[in-house]
């Protein structure tokens, strides 16, 4: 599918969210799927300086928040802009897997509340984001990354025509990062991981949405459009989590049983997402609020959830680009 381009201008859906929330899984979904989309992230950016800086000896990590916060701000800016620059020799030295590793986990957030990382990371998007306008060889442009649409309006002949909120509970996110590592949460190593994980992402999610640039948090209430009849509950996740043979006790979720109980059964209708929901939210200007944590329910193995989340998205890529269209 490939659309046509109103008036010359580069149409951009941004997707922020989340840790472990699955906006990389979304944009990469669409972007293979379909003709004439590009993606540009920061996430990368950020991981990448913050690698930078570990190796630099300017952070460490088991450095406190506030000594480590300082001694970034301590840096000059220019040096942000040098490392960015370098991006990808640095990713070629170390690895892209290296970006993603428990140590850059626990640092990125806090290296990414610094002004100065933030709009040198901004500017370098924003550079990407206008050669892709500039190249004619795309319609369509996803953006994962976090409040970016402020940076977007400010480019000349691109429209912002939608955003997304990507989410998925703390729990069911630290399961993935578990699972990415290789490990069942239905080991003893997998137990260990998933409790450093789970504490991580939490303390991460605190962190991201409480900062005073660019917090984590989707728009106000009244703003927001739900993908989803019905929201998931936390409770849904530990079920699925026994199903798989976990002991959850051991995983520390033994209270998390009671929240938002279903009692263990699960009705597809009462999780069936609205197919008109991207449109409608592109079209009434609202962000669409996108948990991915449901898709468990398909297939708590693999790949029919993958399967089933894939669908989802390109179902609501298409119902968002024909009211792009017809806006």
């Amino acid at each position: 599918m490939s659309l046509g381009r109103p008036e010359s201008q580069l149409q951009v859906a941004e997707i922020t969210g989340v840790t472990r929330g699955g906006k990389g899984t979304l944009v990469k979904t669409v972007v293979e799927s379909r003709e004439g989309v590009a993606s540009e992230e920061t996430g990368l950016d950020y991981r990448a300086l913050t690698r930078f800086l570990e190796r630099s000896g300017i952070i460490e990590v088991d450095m406190p928040d506030d000594v480590m916060t300082r001694a970034v701000m301590a840096v000059d800016s220019r040096m942000f802009v040098s490392a960015l620059a370098r991006k990808a020799e640095l990713i070629t030295e170390v690895g892209r897997k290296s970006l993603y590793a428990d140590d850059i986990e626990a640092m990125v957030s806090n290296i990414g509340s610094v002004p100065d990382v933030r709009t040198a990371v901004k500017d370098g998007f924003k550079t990407r984001v206008e050669a892709v306008r500039d190249s004619g060889d795309y319609n369509f442009l996803l953006v994962d990354g976090r409040n970016l649409a402020p940076v977007v309006r400010e480019i000349d002949d691109v429209d912002l025509c939608f955003r997304a909120f990507v989410k998925c509970n703390a729990t069911e996110a630290a399961w993935r990062q578990t699972e990415a590592a290789g490990l069942s949460i239905a080991t003893p190593a997998g137990e260990e991981a998933f409790r450093s994980h789970l504490a991580s992402v939490r303390s991460r999610n605190k962190r991201d949405g409480s900062r005073a640039i660019d917090p984590v948090r989707t728009d106000p209430r009244n703003n927001i459009y739900s993908y989803w009849a019905e929201p998931w509950r936390v409770s849904d996740t530990v079920v699925l989590m026994e199903a798989v043979g976990a002991d959850i006790d051991a995983l520390g979720l033994t209270e998390q049983r009671n929240v938002g109980v279903t009692g263990g059964k699960f009705d597809t209708f009462f999780y069936c997402p609205d197919p008109e929901a991207a449109a409608d939210a592109a079209i009434m200007g609202r962000q669409l609020l996108f948990d991915t944590a449901p898709f468990r329910m398909k297939d708590p193995r693999g790949e029919a959830s993958v399967a089933a989340m894939n669908q989802a998205v390109l179902e609501m890529y298409d119902n968002l680009t024909s009211a792009v269209l017809v806006h």
